[in-house]
């Protein structure tokens, strides 16, 4: 493995605007936050981290949310963008029309394919089928057209431990993630939330490489069944993995914890480090940030990375990578 480069970041974004920023992308020339309350999407320029609004109260309409879990640029690169939103099970597009003082609702897609299925994470593969991981009855991605019909499954679903016959929505529980697609829609990257696991495909489905880190790990759990349904039951033996996937044409930067609910406790869940690998899965870089991060984001020519975080206060914090791969 490359040994671990330490970065030092820049703080190009705080204030009172951030209550509990969650996910953060890489716009064109903005910076797009979600965040865990209203307002749910804050914008920052992406040269000086200037913040130009915030938007979005709570609620089910045009423009409201209910749980913003993440920004998905748009694929035209327009600047403009989605949120999607995870309890309401649907992507929203937004257009930030020149001087308007918030942006405007162009398209919503409502993705709530008919069936048992739970949509964790998304992003767009083209400009008319969309990924998302989740808890599904098959594969590891669901793939999804614009009308929220669910087309196919992506990757195999993961095995009970030996001995063990676990139930199906517990076990995709357990090995769920982050999901990222290359800017040049050629490649998809999986990441494990609470393994050391990470998995490449090509849009039609076929597996590239599926990488296990340093440590192996895979998932710690019990499973608590009850009348009401089956549940995932996790304790302070839990380890985290890989919380948040970013991507150019030509790398995946994977955020990788590592630590022990039992050690890290509340920001046990947050990344200390970023893993870059190629599409073809040889990692090429380590890098230690200097504290620890609950989102990243790169722009599209992989020199600067920005993460989201908590401690000492919710920030915005550039590291410049140009230098670095």
């Amino acid at each position: 493995m490359p040994e671990a480069v330490p970065l030092s970041g820049r703080v190009v974004a705080q204030g009172e605007f951030l209550g509990q920023p969650s996910s953060i992308s890489v716009a064109g020339d903005r910076l797009v936050l979600t965040d865990a309350s209203a307002p749910f999407v804050h914008v920052l320029s992406a040269k000086d981290g200037t913040h130009q609004l915030s938007f979005g109260r709570q609620g089910s309409g045009p423009g409201e949310f209910r749980e913003a879990i993440k920004v998905l640029p748009d694929v035209r690169s327009d600047g403009s963008f989605w949120v999607f939103d995870g309890s309401l099970g649907r992507i929203s597009h937004f257009a930030m029309p020149p001087g308007a003082a918030v942006p405007r609702v162009e398209e919503t897609v409502n993705l709530k394919p008919d069936g048992p299925m739970l949509l964790l994470q998304a992003d767009w593969l083209n400009d008319s089928t969309i990924i998302a991981a989740g808890i599904y009855p098959e594969g590891r991605i669901a793939v999804i057209d614009r009308v929220g019909r669910l087309v196919r499954y992506i990757g195999k679903r993961p095995p009970s431990p030996p001995g063990q016959d676990v139930p199906v929505s517990v076990l995709q529980h357990a090995f769920t993630g982050p999901v990222t697609v290359a800017p040049d829609r050629r490649h998809i990257a999986m990441g494990t939330e609470n393994a050391d696991r990470l998995e490449i495909y090509r849009p039609d489905g076929s597996l590239v490489r599926e990488l296990r880190g340093a440590f192996g790990f895979d998932p710690v759990y019990e499973v608590h069944r009850k009348p009401a349904g089956n549940t995932m039951a996790t304790g302070q033996d839990l380890r985290f993995g890989y919380t948040g996937l970013a991507s150019t044409d030509d790398h995946i930067y994977a955020m990788y914890s590592g630590q022990l609910r039992a050690k890290g406790g509340y920001y046990s869940y947050f990344g200390t480090e970023v893993h870059v690998y190629t599409w073809n899965g040889e990692r090429v870089a380590t890098f230690k940030l200097d504290e620890r991060a609950r989102a990243i984001a790169v722009t599209p020519d992989g020199q600067r990375l920005y993460a989201v975080q908590w401690t000492p206060e919710p920030r915005v914090v550039q590291y410049l990578l140009d230098s670095a791969l």
